[in-house]
C-alpha cells in the first residue's frame, strides 16, 4: 500500500512573486491548506497560501519567491503524505482494487476491478462472475467498505431484473 497521494499538478505562474496555478485532485481540493508538506520529485515544498483566481486555486510556497522560481516547478507533480491529508471516511483507490463485493445476503456480487470519476460521487466498477461490469455508486447510503464490500442497493442496481418484479 502506497503512503503517498498524488495532489496535483503545477501549472504556469501567477504575477511575479512566485505564484502558481495547481490543477488539483477534486477530492483532494480541502486539503490544500497553509503549512502542507508537498513533494515535487527530489524536491520539498510547503504551501504558504492559498487563494482562488477565477475558479482556479493559485498557491504560493514558502522559500519560491519569484516568477522564475515558480517558472521552474512548472508541470511538477506535487505527492502528499496520504496521512496529511485523510479524512476518516476516505478510501484509497488501491485499497479496494481486488476486493470482493457482496449483496446484502453475502452473494458474491463481483470483484473490484477499478474507480471511475463521477460528477457527483466516483462509482466502483465490479467485474461480475459472469464477465460483465457493474458500476456501483460509492455513496455510505450503498455501501460499506472494509475488507469485503457490502452493497445496500435498492432493486435493480445489482440485477437489472430484479427492478422489474
Amino acid at each position: 500500500m502506497a503512503s503517498r497521494a498524488m495532489l496535483g499538478t503545477v501549472g504556469k505562474p501567477f504575477g511575479l512573486a512566485g505564484d502558481v496555478y495547481v490543477w488539483l485532485d477534486a477530492d483532494l481540493v480541502d486539503a490544500v491548506l497553509p503549512g502542507l508538506r508537498v513533494s515535487a520529485g527530489a524536491r520539498q515544498l510547503e504551501i504558504a497560501a492559498v487563494r482562488w483566481h477565477r475558479g482556479r486555486p493559485v498557491v504560493r510556497f514558502v522559500d519560491v519567491d519569484d516568477r522564475a522560481a515558480a517558472d521552474a516547478l512548472r508541470d511538477a507533480e506535487l505527492e502528499v503524505d496520504r496521512a496529511a491529508v485523510a479524512s476518516v471516511d476516505m478510501v484509497w483507490v488501491d485499497e479496494v482494487l481486488g476486493r470482493e463485493v457482496v449483496d446484502q445476503s453475502g452473494a458474491l456480487v463481483g470483484v473490484v476491478e477499478g474507480v471511475l470519476d463521477g460528477l457527483a460521487h466516483d462509482f466502483l466498477r465490479v467485474a461480475r462472475p459472469d464477465g460483465g461490469d457493474l458500476l456501483i455508486p460509492v455513496v455510505d447510503e450503498l455501501l460499506d467498505i472494509a475488507d469485503t464490500i457490502v452493497v445496500h442497493g435498492p432493486p435493480g442496481l445489482i440485477d437489472p431484473a430484479d427492478a422489474l418484479e
